[in-house]
């Protein structure tokens, strides 16, 4: 790894920003890492005093899973099933609504 955030840095990440990487292939990951790890040194302000942590990035425990799906393409998963389920709630509403104004009639028959 020669360029990218994980080697050149990042200079600003506001708060509550994040940044997701693709890394590529666990075969290509695996044999540039190996079973070692990279470490990140993060550092920033907190209430105006400096800070620094350091987080380890390994590949070994990716062995045997698949990461491949991105966050994107689930999110967008999940919006066409709530859609979905709003267009069921939505007919199942109007169907009450139908009943309702069908027994309202027959009650207002009932009371004349």
């Amino acid at each position: 790894m020669s360029r990218g955030p994980l080697v050149d840095g990042i200079p600003l990440l506001a708060p509550g920003e994040r940044r997701v990487l693709t890394w590529g292939q666990y075969g290509g990951l695996l044999a540039a890492i190996g079973d070692g790890y990279i470490t990140v040194t993060a550092v920033y302000n907190h209430e105006g005093r400096p800070m620094r942590t350091f987080s380890r990035l390994e590949v070994r425990s990716f062995e045997g899973t698949d990461a491949s799906e991105a966050h994107a393409f689930r999110a967008t998963h999940e919006l066409v099933k709530i859609a979905e389920n709003v267009q069921k709630i939505s007919i199942a509403a109007q169907s009450v609504a139908a009943d309702l104004t069908a027994a309202s009639g027959v009650m207002q028959k009932c009371l004349a």
